[in-house]
């Protein structure tokens, strides 16, 4: 039995120590992969610019030109692109905070996202959605804690222009009135 178990034991040893050696080589051979990718996307970019400079070198004037004036194009497609980018982040930032949806919890980074759009009639229609969907949820939010808490909440009455005292305030003001008859009655009004 004792040698049993020191042979189990052994060829236990065994196969931790070589899954500990493939897991080392493994390790090694992904870091050499690593630096192989980065020395061939080096060595990639050095030949495209030469074969950019043998291009070049090879093209008339007018081609030349031509290739320019497209790389100035594209130039300037792309400040463009950023700036109208940078407009919209700032106006969607301006609508967020006229909405009201930023306070000290939730910036205006963490809402952007869910209302950048190309153009501003785009970033307002979604700020205005996201108004109404977040004002929904804490309405439903509301609903269903006063459920839970087994009452209604509290609905203003029209029939007194619009501002009706609660039922807790009446009854207040009733046990309130009646304790200081009581206490005039007694006291003296002390």
């Amino acid at each position: 039995m004792t040698e049993e178990n020191v042979n189990t034991n052994t060829d236990e040893e065994i196969r931790t120590e070589q899954t500990e050696e493939s897991k080392e080589e493994t390790q090694i051979s992904d870091k050499n992969e690593d630096s192989q990718v980065e020395k061939l996307a080096k060595d990639n970019e050095k030949l495209k610019q030469e074969l950019d400079k043998l291009r070049r070198e090879h093209l008339t004037q007018e081609e030349q030109k031509q290739l320019e004036l497209k790389q100035k194009e594209i130039e300037i497609a792309d400040r463009e692109a950023t700036l109208r980018d940078r407009e919209n982040r700032l106006h969607a930032i301006q609508a967020l905070e006229t909405a009201g949806l930023c306070n000290a919890e939730i910036t205006s980074a963490d809402l952007i996202p869910f209302v950048m759009d190309t153009n501003t009639s785009g970033i307002d229609r979604k700020v205005k959605a996201l108004t109404s969907l977040l004002e929904k949820r804490a309405k439903a939010e509301v609903e269903r804690i006063y459920q839970s808490a087994g009452r209604q909440p509290y609905q203003v009455s029209n029939e007194s222009s619009g501002s009706g005292t609660p039922i807790f305030n009446k009854t207040n003001i009733q046990a309130q009135t009646r304790a200081k008859e009581i206490r005039e009655k007694y006291t003296g009004g002390r």
